[in-house]
């Protein structure tokens, strides 16, 4: 019953994934698709653009090793998706900013994820959203207590 579960929620969210960049892109847009974990961090940077987002806080707040987060900068680098900026004050430090094509990707994929939402929820009643939701919250606290 448990292994089901996690498999069907790891199921639903492959789904989610392929259906979200199955929608085209505009050609002004990254020539390859991020993988989740650079969207992950797209998203967390596009959340947090005023302020300085530093590797540490990509490794603190998407919970992913330094070694995993600083390969996947390196990439994003080359693919022009993200860009460090050096601070002043310490050469061993750089800001870590979303280059202006990740930009419009992200706006672009804003808007694909609202389609892909609506699709989602089609012919689910108002109550049995509020009651996945709170369901899924549960689940939430419940790993976070464990994970203590």
């Amino acid at each position: 019953m448990i292994d089901d579960l996690t498999n069907e929620i790891k199921s639903l969210n492959i789904a989610i994934v392929k259906r979200l960049f199955s929608i085209k892109n505009k050609d002004n847009l990254p020539a390859s698709i991020p993988s989740p974990l650079q969207f992950k961090i797209i998203d967390f940077l596009e959340e947090n653009k005023d302020k300085d987002i530093y590797q540490k806080d990509l490794e603190k707040n998407l919970n992913v090793s330094k070694a995993a987060i600083s390969g996947v900068i390196k990439t994003m680098e080359k693919k022009g998706i993200v860009e460090r900026i050096p601070v002043l004050n310490d050469a061993r430090k750089n800001k870590i900013i979303l280059s202006e094509k990740s930009m419009q990707f992200y706006q672009e994929k804003i808007k694909d994820m609202k389609l892909v939402s609506e699709e989602l929820v089609s012919g689910i009643s108002e109550a049995e959203l509020q009651e996945f939701k709170r369901i899924l919250s549960k689940m939430k606290e419940n790993l976070k207590k464990e994970g203590d």
